[in-house]
C-alpha cells in the first residue's frame, strides 16, 4: 500500500504538461490567438487540481500560464499591427 501511495504522489499533473506544451506552441504568433488561451485554461486547471491532490507539476503549470499569457498578448499585438 505504501508503494501505491508513493507512485500516486510522484505523478505529474497531465494538465500542467498540456498547458506547457500549448504555451510553447504559442511561440508562433499566428497560433498564439488559439493556443495562448488553451495554455492558460489548462495551466489554471492544473494549478487547481494540484492544490487538491499531491501531484507534482506546479512549476510546469505556472510556467505554462505565464508563457501563455505573454504569447497571447504578443499574438494580439501582431494581429492588430497587421490590420493597421
Amino acid at each position: 500500500m505504501e508503494q501505491d501511495n508513493k507512485i500516486l504522489k510522484a505523478t505529474i499533473n497531465r494538465n500542467a504538461v498540456i498547458g506547457l506544451i500549448f504555451s510553447l506552441i504559442s511561440v508562433y504568433f499566428s497560433l498564439a490567438i488559439i493556443t495562448g488561451p488553451l495554455a492558460i485554461f489548462f495551466s489554471v486547471k492544473a494549478i487547481k487540481q494540484i492544490k487538491k491532490t499531491s501531484e507534482k507539476g506546479e512549476k510546469l503549470a505556472f510556467i505554462g500560464l505565464i508563457l501563455g499569457i505573454i504569447f497571447f498578448i504578443f499574438g494580439l499585438i501582431t494581429i492588430i499591427s497587421w490590420w493597421c
